[in-house]
């Protein structure tokens, strides 16, 4: 979670938007993936007292295409959202 500019300006060099972290907050997911060319989305999110979850899922492919499972590599999944008065973040990938 980078809820604040000090803790911002330490993972960033650049990003692509405007933050005002009076508002605003990241939740951060670095995880490892096989399949570089899935876009993730957002199934779920929800709030219990301080803990946020965020349930994700790729987006499979379409029937028939052709597989592209690559080496392992990292991948970065960035969410802004409005700012929680959370202690946790909690990526579900399904």
């Amino acid at each position: 979670m980078i809820q604040n500019k000090e803790d911002f300006d330490k993972a960033f060099r650049e990003f692509p938007t405007e933050l005002d972290f009076e508002k605003e907050m990241l939740c951060i997911y670095i995880f490892t993936c096989n399949y570089m060319g899935l876009p993730y989305e957002i199934i779920k999110m929800s709030l219990d007292d301080r803990l946020l979850k965020i349930e994700v899922d790729f987006i499979s492919p379409k029937k028939g295409a052709i597989g592209s499972a690559t080496i392992p590599k990292q991948r970065c999944l960035v969410v802004k959202m409005d700012k929680l008065d959370i202690t946790t973040a909690e990526f579900i990938q399904k």
